[in-house]
């Protein structure tokens, strides 16, 4: 899925294709990539991916679409190595997203974060992208590959 800000920043988050399993296990493994500016950050098949929790997934797709509807308070999905964040910001309904990837490694931290205002228009399809990760089969095997 992608998320386009109003200019030329985005958030991609690629499903990774794993062996699926009968049962959805609690994890979605995902590819992630984000820039804005000059600022840019993601993963790759050599690098720590994305591994979103069902329920937290669950959570942030109940919250985004109450976002969406009311076009009032918070939807947020947070993980280990990502933390998205969409906000109204006035009355009239505009919608700004914050975006964070992090790695942990030995040595340290490191972390990109963006922001942006995202279209008020895009939000329907957003949402619909989500409720698709959410149904995208989950697994807790290793990743094949990521592309962006």
């Amino acid at each position: 899925m992608e998320i386009r800000g109003m200019n030329s920043e985005y958030v991609l988050l690629i499903p990774l294709f794993v062996y699926l399993t009968k049962d959805p296990p609690p994890t979605l493994e995902c590819g992630c990539a984000m820039a804005s500016h000059r600022f840019a950050g993601a993963t790759y098949p050599d690098e720590p991916v994305v591994s979103i929790g069902r329920e937290a997934l669950t959570h942030f797709v109940d919250d985004f679409r109450a976002l969406e509807r009311d076009r009032r308070g918070e939807a947020i999905l947070e993980c280990r190595e990502l933390r998205l964040a969409f906000w109204v910001t006035d009355h009239a309904g505009h919608v700004h997203l914050r975006a964070a990837l992090t790695e942990h490694q030995s040595g340290g931290i490191h972390q990109v974060g963006i922001a942006f205002e995202i279209d008020p228009t895009a939000m329907p399809g957003i949402l619909h992208d989500f409720e698709e990760l959410l149904s995208f089969p989950h697994s807790n095997s290793s990743p094949e590959g990521f592309n962006a």
